[in-house]
């Protein structure tokens, strides 16, 4: 029989699921192979690019400062009522040394449908892959494009 104390960690993880774990370990990979954090601008777009920006700052909940070789991995996901989640946009970034990281992750606007909800998801990652942190919640964006800066929240992660 497992405690109540093992219950509670284990409902408190986030679920895994095979594609899951196989998108995360190809975004760890490609982060480990990225070019430098991209630098934050304001929301930026043309109508015949169709490309803009969602900036943003994570911040770490009780974390004074990072290892170097961190990344944090930011999704743009639209909630549409009676269908699955879809990543619109993605993206990693440095995430070294003293919280807020601040990100700009670009995406197409001609993707965003009128009505449908969207939120941010994060996670943070040592330089070996493993998650430290992670948003407990979806970050919702009420109008991705004109949102300001969003703040996300990440906790820590307990492990397995």
């Amino acid at each position: 029989m497992h405690s109540r104390q093992q219950h509670d960690a284990a409902a408190s993880r986030p679920a895994r699921s095979g594609p899951a774990l196989l998108a995360a370990a190809t975004l760890l990979l490609c982060a480990c192979q990225s070019a430098p954090p991209r630098p934050a601008a304001p929301l930026a777009g043309s109508a015949t690019s169709g490309r803009v920006s969602l900036q943003g700052r994570a911040f770490p909940v009780g974390v004074q400062a990072l290892p170097p070789g961190c990344s944090l991995d930011v999704h743009l996901i639209r909630d549409a009522a009676g269908e699955d989640p879809l990543t619109l946009a993605s993206g990693s970034f440095a995430a070294a040394g003293t919280p807020p990281f601040e990100f700009s992750l670009p995406y197409d606007s001609a993707r965003i449908t009128v009505g449908s909800g969207y939120s941010l998801r994060a996670v943070i990652r040592d330089a070996r892959g493993h998650l430290l942190l992670y948003t407990a919640r979806r970050v919702p964006v009420d109008d991705p494009g004109d949102p300001g800066t969003i703040d996300l929240p990440l906790v820590r992660y307990a492990g397995p």
